[in-house]
């Protein structure tokens, strides 16, 4: 390294690494990540169980939720009793 590389690096501080970056996602795509409906979010947002949204504009209804937010939701969520997909249709 030369010493004009050495003082550019000097005048700038380094940032710290942050351990992930957390999008904002919309309530399409929160929906499509849960494998719910728009519908199903507002459900869930009236009867208490779904972190409220963050507002995004002045006003103008535009809502999102951290993605992280809705990872910790989904691992909150509980599992479902006994075998998933294990009824089978019979052929006649």
């Amino acid at each position: 390294m030369d010493s004009t590389t050495q003082q550019k690096s000097a005048a700038r501080p380094a940032r710290p690494a942050l351990p992930f970056a957390d999008r904002i996602i919309r309530p399409t795509q929160a929906a499509q990540m849960l494998g719910v409906s728009v519908a199903g979010l507002c459900d869930w947002l009236a009867a208490g169980t779904f972190p409220q949204p963050r507002a995004l504009g002045a006003g103008r209804g535009c809502v999102g939720w951290l993605e992280s937010e809705l990872v910790q939701f989904a691992r909150n969520l509980p599992l479902a009793p006994g075998k998933v997909g294990s009824r089978r249709r019979k052929v006649a």
